[in-house]
C-alpha cells in the first residue's frame, strides 16, 4: 500500500471546514469560539492521527482553520491574530486557552495506544507485532520494510519513553543513557559529569554481575562515588522475568496522555551531592516587585524557600535580583556540596549570569547587573535556562512576596 498523503485526507479538511461555515455565520463571543475550537475542531482528527500515519500539514491546515475563526470569526476577512497559537495551547493556569498542539497531541495519544499494548501482552496485536519485528519497539526506526501499524507504535513508543521508569530484572532491555532507572530522568537530560563516551549505547545489564547483583567496581568506574552510592541503593527486582516499566507519575491521577503531553516542562532535580536553586520575580505597575527563590536537592525534597519584596522598574533587573536573593537563605554547609545550579525562565538573566566572568561581552556592557561574587565562595555554580512551567513554584514564591516577605526552611 502506498504511503498516505494530504490529499488522502481531505474528507478531514471538509469536516472542519463545515464546523467553522456554521459556527461562522453565529454571533459568538471569544470565550464561546474557543470552548468550540477546543472541545469540536481539535478533535475532528484525533481518531486518524492515533492510528494512522497522518501527516503534519493536515494537522497545521486544521490550527490554520481554528486561529482564523478563533481570531476573525470569517474565513473571507483578514484580521489581526493578538496571541500567538503556541501561547493558546498553553494550560489555562499559565494564561493559555487550553488548546492542544495536534502535532504535539498525535504523539500523547500514540503513547497511550502503546502502553495499552505493553500492559497486554496476551493481546494478538502484541504477538504479531513481537514475532514480526522483535523486542524493538523502543529503537526508533522508519524504514521502508516497516508497516504503517509499526510505525505508529514506534512513535508513540519515542513520546511514552520520557515517562516510563524501568524496574530492573536483569537490564537487558534499559538503556543506561536514554532510559528512566534512576529517579525520575534519564541520564541524557540528567546533569551529571558521567562520561558519556564510555556508557553510550550500554545496557543496565553490563553493571551486573553473574548472580544479577551490581558490580560495584564498575558502577563506581563509570559514575564515580556520589552517583554510585545512589545506584547501588536500587534494589534488583524479582517480580518478573524481565525488566519491566511503570509510569512515573501515576500518583498525579493523570492519563497517559496528559502525562505524555506536559512532560517536557517538568522539573528536573539536580545529580547527587547538588542543590538547585528556582529563581522568578513578579512585577506589579505599582513597581512593587516580588522575588521567590527555592532550593530543593537531588529527591527534590524542599530545602529552603523565601520571598522578598522590593521597589523596581525594569523586569530584567528584578529578574536578576531574585537569582541573587540566593545570597540571604545560603547556609555555610551549602559551601561544602559538589555544586549548585541556578536556573530561571529568564533567558536574558541567565545569559547574563552565564557571562558573569567575561567582562568585556556585550551584555555586560549594556546591563549593569548586582553584585554576585560571592558565588565564588562554591565549588562549582551552573546557571541554567528552564521553561515557565517547570518554573511555577519559584513564580508562586515570588507572587507570595507581594503580600508578605517569608523564609521557610
Amino acid at each position: 500500500m502506498r504511503r498516505l498523503n494530504g490529499a488522502d485526507f481531505s474528507k478531514i479538511l471538509r469536516i472542519a471546514f463545515e464546523k467553522i461555515n456554521l459556527w461562522g455565520r453565529k454571533h459568538l463571543s471569544l470565550a464561546g469560539r474557543a470552548l468550540l475550537i477546543r472541545t469540536s475542531l481539535l478533535s475532528v482528527p484525533m481518531y486518524a492521527m492515533t492510528h494512522i500515519s497522518i501527516p503534519n500539514g493536515v494537522l497545521m491546515a486544521i490550527e490554520k482553520m481554528g486561529r482564523r475563526f478563533l481570531w476573525q470569526k470569517d474565513a473571507s476577512s483578514r484580521g489581526m491574530h493578538y496571541v500567538g497559537w503556541k501561547e493558546l495551547c498553553q494550560p489555562t493556569e499559565f494564561g493559555g486557552l487550553g488548546f492542544h498542539c495536534l502535532t504535539r497531541w498525535k504523539g500523547a495519544l500514540r503513547a497511550r495506544v502503546v502502553w495499552d499494548l505493553i500492559q497486554n501482552k496476551d493481546s494478538i496485536l502484541y504477538k504479531v507485532l513481537v514475532a514480526r519485528y522483535g523486542m524493538k519497539i523502543w529503537e526508533y526506526d522508519h524504514g521502508k520494510k516497516f508497516s504503517v501499524t509499526w510505525k505508529v507504535i514506534q512513535d508513540g513508543a519515542k513520546v511514552l519513553r520520557p515517562i516510563l521508569k524501568w524496574n530492573i530484572v536483569d537490564g537487558s532491555q534499559i538503556d543506561v543513557m536514554h532510559d528512566v532507572w534512576i529517579m525520575n530522568r534519564n541520564i541524557a537530560k540528567w546533569l551529571t559529569f558521567v562520561n558519556i563516551k564510555e556508557v553510550e549505547n550500554m545496557k543496565v545489564c553490563n553493571l551486573l554481575n553473574n548472580s544479577f547483583q551490581w558490580n560495584v567496581e564498575m558502577v563506581k568506574h563509570y559514575f564515580g562515588n556520589t552517583m554510585a552510592e545512589r545506584i547501588l541503593d536500587i534494589n534488583i527486582s524479582t517480580k518478573s522475568q524481565e525488566d519491566y516499566p511503570e509510569l512515573i507519575y501515576s500518583r498525579l491521577s493523570m492519563t497517559v496522555m496528559a502525562m505524555a503531553y506536559r512532560d517536557d516542562n517538568l522539573w528536573c532535580p539536580p545529580p547527587p551531592g547538588w542543590l538547585k536553586f528556582n529563581f522568578d520575580a513578579a512585577l506589579l505597575p505599582s513597581n512593587q516587585v516580588g522575588l521567590g527563590v527555592i532550593a530543593r536537592n537531588q529527591y527534590g525534597k524542599l530545602v529552603v524557600a523565601a520571598g522578598r519584596r522590593i521597589e523596581h522598574w525594569d523586569v530584567l533587573q528584578a529578574e536578576m535580583l531574585a537569582a541573587m536573593a540566593i545570597r540571604e537563605i545560603f547556609m555555610d554547609w551549602m559551601f561544602e556540596l559538589d555544586g549548585i545550579i541556578i536556573e530561571g525562565d529568564c533567558i536574558n538573566a541567565i545569559r547574563w549570569l552565564q557571562r558573569l566572568n567575561d567582562r568585556r561581552n556585550v551584555i555586560h556592557r549594556r546591563v549593569e547587573g548586582p553584585d554576585a561574587t560571592f558565588l565564588q565562595e562554591f565549588k562549582q555554580v551552573l546557571f541554567q535556562y528552564t521553561h515557565r512551567n517547570s518554573n511555577c513554584v519559584a513564580n508562586l514564591c515570588a507572587h507570595l512576596a507581594l503580600g508578605n516577605e517569608f523564609t521557610f526552611f
